[in-house]
């Protein structure tokens, strides 16, 4: 028999499992090719030494659920981790707290109680939106939030003005945080019934102690991986295929499983594929849709690692401003200048929950000021059906964008575990694809002089402050300390003074608009948001690192979800395997987690359509067994 050839575009997790698959279940000769584009094998998993910081995860941070999971099974038996002791168990995520713009002191036992009934409230609406879309009832789930807060503010008429307010504060958090779980610009472009067809492997969302990265090359030691090829065309007939690459490199192959992100190919399928794509596949790649998720790493002991003594000085008197008090609404106190007079420095009685020492995940949840009247207006069911279209193509309606001086956009995922971390749903699996830039203190920066002119046009000012902030800064919805996106495979890495960190995570257009700032830029405005919320009481001196997995070209975007122009079966209309015109012989594969219609957005997702890919690929190339 003549020996078969089979290209794999990306060596991702479904990129790697093609590869492992074809060459492990052939039983008649084959020759595999992988053709990475990058440096570096795992795709959106990437796990990366940062100064300061040690390791931490751009990318993919979390196994979503572990009883069945193929990729938890595979971390076990490569040594890499031991079996979780209670795989049933929930995870225990840490301390959360919310801090309140403005305010000095974390937020009493009425006030959390006002957050809980929103975060409550919230959960309650998403999943009344896929019960509908279960039983035949589809749309976004945006409706469903818009009709909840609507009710609940109905609700709420005899409450107080700061009670109402705290309740807008806490929705808005808790649909930054949804976004940020499925991977959506807004729900208001989040399909009901895409997101009830999602699910989940049962156990607790832990991560991978030495770093999700490490699994991907595991996985692929001895694979036939060629790095720094970009794929420009790929022609494919009744013959085989034929890959071309940029440098003009031509490889010709019987078939090829093309493993890119939805992101590219949003991009670049109508001039990638000759002849082009079938209209189904067509369609489903645009009715899908593609978000973005960053992280933003704060190295708060890189300034002072010259000096530790002097660094330990300045973490041990630095804390939470206080608990609970009667001036917890009081305003900031600023200077003449307008400027945030510095905290003061107050010592801290348990180092366990101080951000900079703290030995388990602490979480702070950042509450921005919202105008009730403002939040989120209802459509009625009659416009709703006009404006279906125009809600797909432009986000006009986003719940955020309607609040006066705002202009945020983020994402999120199923049910309300309300870490604050996309970890609740996908979107650690769906592991924001990313490289970092550092962003070094620019020393005597001004504010107006280090904004560019298209993000000058659209600053907001802040209330209750008289410095400005880009719309995109709003978009900070969380901060994290000693949590899982930092890798913890070296003891005690979190208590060193060198490597005091923090993560913040931003999803959606504002993401995009925060890739964009430069680099004196992002400081600059990293360090507003910090004075913004004087409850966390930080050091002013930090570096800072980002992800920019929306401006990446290999990528593009983060993770998959079916935006509200997808009619249902998207994913499996991608996954169809495609035979030439006139043939009968498949020829063009597509693998990743936008092609599984249970696990989009999960690296597991990705690894099992790889595999079941690569199995239909064997069979048709009749080069299987028995």
């Amino acid at each position: 028999m003549q020996k078969k050839k089979v290209v794999v575009v990306g060596a991702g997790f479904a990129g790697i499992t093609a590869a492992r698959t074809l060459l492990a279940e052939a039983t008649a000769p084959l020759e595999v090719v992988v053709l990475e584009a990058s440096s570096r094998v795992g795709g959106r998993a990437h796990t990366m030494e940062l100064e300061g910081c040690g390791k931490v995860e751009l990318g993919a941070t979390w196994f979503h659920g572990i009883v069945g999971n193929p990729l938890y099974e595979h971390a076990i038996q490569l040594g890499l981790m031991a079996r979780h002791e209670a795989e049933d168990s929930k995870p225990t995520w840490g301390a959360m707290k919310y801090v309140r713009q403005n305010d000095l002191a974390l937020l009493g036992k009425e006030d959390a109680a006002v957050i809980t009934k929103a975060r409550d409230m919230y959960g309650e609406a998403v999943e009344a939106s896929t019960e509908a879309a279960l039983n035949g009832r589809g749309g976004v789930v945006g409706d469903s939030v818009r009709h909840a807060f609507a009710q609940a503010m109905q609700s709420m008429t005899e409450a107080s003005a700061r009670s109402k307010a705290i309740f807008t504060e806490a929705w808005a958090w808790r649909e930054q945080l949804q976004r940020a779980m499925d991977g959506c610009h807004t729900t208001d472009d989040m399909s009901a019934s895409s997101l009830a067809e999602y699910g989940e492997f049962e156990g607790p969302n832990i991560p991978l102690p030495s770093g999700y990265q490490v699994l991907a090359e595991k996985l692929a030691e001895g694979l036939p991986i060629r790095h720094g090829m970009t794929v420009d065309q790929i022609h494919w007939n009744s013959n085989g295929v034929i890959v071309q690459c940029q440098g003009g490199q031509q490889i010709e192959a019987d078939a090829v499983i093309v493993t890119v992100s939805l992101g590219v190919l949003k991009a670049q399928h109508k001039h990638m594929f000759q002849p082009e794509l079938p209209t189904a596949t067509v369609e489903a790649i645009e009715r899908l849709g593609f978000g973005v998720v960053d992280k933003i790493y704060i190295d708060f002991g890189a300034a002072s690692a010259t000096s530790p003594a002097a660094a330990q000085q300045t973490f041990t008197n630095y804390g939470p401003a206080g608990g609970s008090n009667a001036d917890q609404s009081k305003p900031a106190q600023y200077d003449s200048q307008g400027s945030v007079k510095e905290h003061a420095k107050i010592s801290v009685q348990d180092d366990s929950m101080h951000p900079l020492t703290a030995k388990d995940a602490l979480s702070y949840y950042l509450l921005w000021h919202r105008n009730v009247e403002d939040f989120q207006p209802k459509l009625s069911a009659d416009s709703r059906h006009e404006e279906k279209q125009a809600v797909a193509v432009n986000v006009s309606r986003d719940p955020l964008r309607d609040i006066k001086g705002m202009n945020n956009d983020v994402n999120g995922r199923q049910e309300d575990n309300s870490t604050g971390s996309p970890a609740a749903k996908g979107a650690g699996d769906k592991g924001p694809e990313t490289h970092v830039i550092t962003s070094p203190q620019t020393e005597g920066t001004d504010s107006t002089e280090a904004k560019s002119g298209a993000e000058a046009s659209s600053v907001a000012s802040t209330t209750g402050r008289q410095h400005n902030l880009p719309a995109w800064a709003h978009g900070a919805y969380t901060i994290r300390f000693a949590g899982s996106e930092f890798v913890a495979d070296k003891s005690a890495q979190y208590l060193a003074a060198s490597n005091r960190c923090g993560v913040i995570w931003m999803t959606g257009e504002d993401a995009k608009k925060m890739e964009a700032a430069s680099d004196a830029e992002l400081q600059h405005h990293i360090a507003a948001i910090l004075q913004e919320f004087p409850a966390i009481a930080l050091p002013s001196e930090f570096e800072v690192y980002r992800s920019c997995w929306g401006s990446d070209p290999l990528f593009r975007g983060s993770y998959s979800y079916g935006s509200a122009s997808a009619v249902g079966g998207e994913c499996s209309a991608l996954a169809e395997p495609l035979c030439a015109p006139e043939s009968t012989a498949l020829r063009l594969l597509f693998a990743g987690e936008a092609c599984h219609s249970k696990y989009f957005g999960c690296t597991h997702g990705a690894y099992l359509t790889g595999q079941s890919q690569a199995r239909a690929l064997v069979k048709s190339l009749d080069i299987c067994g028995a």
